[in-house]
């Protein structure tokens, strides 16, 4: 079969290299700044991929900017199209070209990866922007997905004192079980009280100005949510710093992502020697 990927992050060229070196297939990796060879390996394509992180409408690279509609008109009929999630546009028109869609975001495997690439990456980064380390810092995690989870066990190794602030009462009944204090949304502020980390997971404006002003002074707010993520940059207090950190298995683990992505798409090709 004939493969296009469409990406211009590192995942992308890994996740190319992976299908040419271990299937039967032929992965061509095409950039958004060259839009003829972009058309023309759509059209030839049996099999499309679109970045994990596409979720309908525009197909955005470092180079530029592609509807995901057009992607779909330029593709063979019959074909195959891998993406994060689909918007009801794209599935509609895709049904009438009987083409079908793989979405990433919808298949356990790839959520339980991603979230766990995501979390480790979170702490990676953490450590970078902050040049601060983890160890014995107050921490809290918001949110009550997989994502807020991985966080917690990854940051059990560092510190004891971590917690979690969540709408779910049975995510925080889980996280009291498991040994951390627990806070509902409706007490953010106190959750979020002498902290000098703060991850988001909650991708909706749910966190307040007052909930970062009752940090430790020069404290990390860190967003990992997608759009349009947990604040309003503008409210977020002047002596709080703040990252945007979403997208980070594909940026700062990219080859990683890139496996997760080829073993959901092709979860019965194996490297020679590997089990399992």
């Amino acid at each position: 079969m004939q493969i296009t990927v469409v990406g211009g992050d590192q995942r992308s060229v890994y996740l190319t290299a992976a299908i040419n070196r271990r299937s039967n297939d032929h992965a061509t990796h095409v950039l958004h700044e060259n839009v003829l060879h972009m058309h023309d390996a759509i059209g030839h394509a049996d099999i499309v991929i679109l970045p994990a992180n596409y979720m309908g409408g525009i197909v955005k690279g470092k180079a530029g900017a592609v509807q995901g509609l057009e992607i779909v008109k330029q593709m063979r009929a019959n074909g195959y199209l891998v993406c994060g999630c689909s918007d009801q546009a794209l599935a509609e028109l895709a049904k009438k070209r009987n083409i079908q869609i793989l979405e990433l975001l919808r298949q356990p495997h790839f959520s339980l990866a991603n979230a766990q690439l995501t979390a480790e990456a979170a702490l990676m980064r953490a450590g970078f922007v902050s040049e601060r380390s983890l160890v014995n810092c107050s921490c809290l995690v918001l949110g009550s997905g997989r994502i807020a989870k991985a966080l917690l066990r990854l940051l059990r190794s560092y510190t004891p004192n971590a917690a979690l602030c969540a709408r779910s009462s049975v995510a925080r009944q889980e996280a009291r079980w498991a040994g951390y204090p627990v806070y509902a949304l409706t007490q953010g502020e106190q959750a979020c009280k002498g902290r000098t980390f703060v991850w988001n997971t909650i991708p909706s404006r749910v966190v307040q100005p007052a909930w970062l002003e009752a940090m430790q002074e020069n404290g990390w707010f860190i967003d990992l949510a997608s759009a349009p993520y947990g604040i309003d940059s503008a409210s977020i207090p002047a002596n709080i710093n703040y990252a945007l950190e979403s997208g980070l298995p594909g940026r700062i683990l990219p080859m990683a992502a890139a496996e997760v992505i080829y073993q959901t798409i092709f979860p019965d090709h194996k490297e020679e020697g590997e089990t399992g």
